[in-house]
C-alpha cells in the first residue's frame, strides 16, 4: 500500500514539508532551548536522542489525519526553522488546534506568522475545517499577537492546568478562528 501524498506548502519565503533526519539539530534548537520551550507543553528536550526520536515521529504522519506536523525551511536552502502542527482533530465536528515553535534565533522574521496563515488556509481549504483553535501561555505575547493579527478571537480564559511540562502545570488562554472569519 502507497503512503499519501505529504501536503507540502509553499509561501514566499518558506516551504513546509515532512521532517527528515536533517532537521533534527535545528529543531533541537528549539525542543532543547529552555527560552523556546517555555510556552510548550512540554518539557525542554535534554539530548538530541530525544528530539530525534520527536523527529522521527513527526516524519512518519502522513495527512489527513488527526494530527500532522510540518518542518517550517526557508525556501532559498531549504534550512529547518522550527514546526508546526495541527492536532486533536475533530473530523465529525470540524475542529483542530494549532501549535508552532520556532528556534529562538529564527524568530521574530515572520515565519510563524507566514507558515501559519497558509497552514490555516490548507486546513479551511483541503480539510473541510470549520474551526481552528490556538491554546496559548498568557505571557505568551508573540503568539497572541500572531493569533489576533490572523483573525484569531480570545474566547476564554485562563483555563487553568490545562498543560502538564515536566512537573509544571500550565494555565492556557483559548483562541479561535471560524472558516468565515479568516483574514
Amino acid at each position: 500500500m502507497s503512503r499519501p501524498k505529504f501536503p507540502v506548502l509553499d509561501t514566499e519565503r518558506l516551504r513546509l514539508r515532512r521532517f527528515t533526519p536533517r532537521d533534527v539539530e535545528a529543531m533541537h534548537a528549539a525542543f532543547g532551548n529552555t527560552t523556546a520551550m517555555r510556552y510548550w507543553n512540554s518539557p525542554r528536550f535534554k539530548t538530541r536522542a530525544e528530539t530525534a526520536r520527536v523527529v522521527r515521529a513527526m516524519a512518519k504522519a502522513d495527512g489527513p489525519q488527526w494530527w500532522l506536523a510540518w518542518a517550517i525551511t526557508r525556501r532559498r536552502d531549504d534550512r529547518c526553522v522550527g514546526m508546526i502542527n495541527y492536532h486533536h482533530r475533530d473530523v465529525g465536528n470540524g475542529r483542530l488546534e494549532l501549535g508552532w515553535i520556532l528556534a529562538p534565533r529564527h524568530q521574530g522574521r515572520g515565519y510563524a506568522r507566514e507558515a501559519t496563515a497558509a497552514v490555516i488556509d490548507y486546513c479551511f481549504d483541503r480539510l473541510d475545517t470549520h474551526r481552528i483553535e490556538a491554546m496559548i501561555v498568557p505571557e505568551n505575547t508573540a503568539s497572541i499577537r500572531l493569533a489576533e493579527t490572523l483573525g484569531f478571537r480570545f474566547e476564554g480564559g485562563p483555563i487553568r492546568d490545562r498543560w502538564r511540562a515536566g512537573d509544571e502545570y500550565r494555565s492556557v488562554l483559548m483562541y479561535g478562528l471560524l472558516a468565515g472569519e479568516r483574514r
